[in-house]
């Protein structure tokens, strides 16, 4: 697609020099041109930028950070206030998108016009995931996929470097809150958000793929929690479960990670299919009610 609204990919980087690479060729190599890419730094003090000029491209723009933020909702937030495209797309600084993945999302938001956010499938890769592991494989669960604001709130399905969202609904939003107590639930609390201002949909195929670090902060499950309280205390969110902070077994562990394959393999045929029969994007939503004829 070289037509179409712009779309602004921001990706927040600190001393990402050994990933950021392979991150901007997966966002420069999408199938949909119309793209600006906003790199908004947190004051690295490695390689990063010296990477980002050695994949150069047009439309790049690095973005300075004049302080040391800390959290990633701070340089997010400096990419937002830069960004220039009618939607806005998250790409965290280690991850990756398959070709078409806006693509897919544009078309979408195009064919769905009230649609505030849409959303896809990542797989979860890495050192710090393995077969078994709590963290393995799809995020979301396709099934578990939430498409309206109430199921939302019982728990985050939204993977932030799987989203498109309407730039101006993040706006009038104020953008990611920059509570130092959200960190990384930031992205959570602005697609709740988010999800009360429009319908949101869901796009079942993997548009891309999540690096899971041993050592990252999505591995603290204690400080995941924690924060998820305080933004259930700050939000009074009254349907958050708490599901995803349960401890499994190892054996419902690995029987999940044998039915996450299997998953795979059907969303990965599925959309095979789709475009062989040329059926357009798969999309799933909230139905709408009908307008009264009273």
């Amino acid at each position: 697609m070289s037509e179409g609204p712009l779309v602004s990919v921001i990706i927040p980087v600190f001393n990402a020099q050994a990933y950021i690479g392979d991150t901007l060729r997966s966002a420069i190599g999408q199938t949909y041109r119309r793209l600006e890419i906003l790199v908004a730094d947190d004051g690295s003090s490695d390689g990063t930028r010296a990477q980002v000029s050695a994949v150069g491209g047009t439309g790049i723009c690095w973005i300075d950070a004049p302080s040391r933020g800390g959290r990633p909702s701070v340089p997010r937030n400096r990419g937002l206030a830069a960004a220039q495209g009618e939607f806005v797309a998250f790409l965290d600084a280690d991850d990756l998108w398959t070709p078409r993945k806006l693509e897919d999302q544009v078309r979408a938001m195009i064919e769905h016009p009230d649609l505030v956010l849409v959303y896809s499938v990542l797989r979860a890769f890495g050192d710090g995931v393995g077969f078994g592991d709590s963290g393995y494989g799809l995020r979301p669960w396709p099934l578990r996929a939430a498409i309206d604001a109430d199921v939302l709130e019982m728990g985050n399905t939204i993977p932030c470097s799987s989203v498109l969202v309407r730039r101006s609904v993040v706006a009038e939003l104020g953008g990611f809150d920059e509570d130092p107590h959200l960190n990384a639930v930031e992205d959570f609390d602005l697609w709740l958000r988010v999800s009360r201002r429009g319908p949101i949909g869901f796009i079942p195929r993997i548009h891309g793929f999540y690096r899971v670090h041993a050592t990252g902060i999505s591995r603290d499950v204690a400080v995941q929690r924690e924060r998820a309280r305080y933004l259930v205390r700050k939000r009074g969110l009254e349907r958050f479960t708490f599901r995803e902070f349960r401890e499994r077994s190892a054996v419902l562990r690995m029987a999940r990670s044998a039915a996450d394959v299997a998953a795979t393999a059907g969303l990965i045929a599925s959309e095979w299919v789709d475009r062989r029969l040329d059926r357009g994007v798969p999309l799933r939503r909230a139905l709408q009610e009908a307008p009264s004829t009273a």
